[in-house]
């Protein structure tokens, strides 16, 4: 077992039939445990297979903690480590942007809202793969229920949309807002706020 950088993670090495496979057991500490992923959401993320969402194997939880069992890229990068506060060619961006917007486009296909969309959050095991990880607080759209309650949010302010601040209810939309800000860091080097 080895601890992740991020002293959140814990690295594993594990059998997986005759192979031997890495997994990353992502921890979290919450304030508000309710925020994060419950079992029925974990589920409906695990069940998403698609090559530009990062495959999570396994959740669990403990009495102060909620974790998560997902694969582990070796050596990966995040776009965050990417961006340096210059533009990207815009073809260079859209050939990250559109697998990620297929990626949601599945999840939103099968009820997933990720909430917490960022350059953090989007792996690139190779510098034209980009991966959407990190559905620690991912919920399913369920149109009778607001997903965070009032006068709480929950995700990365900077690339919230609006209506998450204002703890208003919130569906896919709210991924694209967030994709449209992490698109205009991209193209200009800065956020837009």
């Amino acid at each position: 077992v080895a601890v992740a950088p991020d002293h959140g993670a814990q690295i594993r090495l594990v059998p997986v039939g005759e192979q031997q496979m890495c997994i990353l057991i992502r921890l979290f500490r919450l304030p508000r445990v309710e925020d994060f992923i419950d079992g029925e959401d974990a589920h409906a993320v695990a069940q998403l297979q698609h090559p530009n969402i990062l495959p999570i194997y396994d959740y669990g939880e403990t009495k102060e903690l909620r974790y998560l069992v997902m694969q582990y890229v070796e050596n990966s990068t995040t776009l965050d480590d990417r961006l340096t506060g210059q533009p990207l060619a815009p073809i260079a961006a859209l050939r990250l942007m559109l697998p990620l917007l297929a990626a949601l486009e599945y999840a939103h296909a099968r009820g997933v809202v990720h909430r917490d969309i960022k350059p953090a959050n989007i792996m690139l095991p190779q510098p034209d793969w980009p991966m959407l990880a990190d559905f620690g607080i991912a919920k399913l759209i369920d149109e009778s229920d607001q997903l965070t309650p009032p006068g709480q949010s929950v995700g990365t302010a900077i690339y919230m949309a609006p209506e998450r601040a204002s703890s208003t209810a919130v569906d896919a939309r709210t991924d694209l807002y967030s994709v449209g800000v992490v698109l205009y860091e991209m193209l200009t080097g800065r956020v837009p706020y």
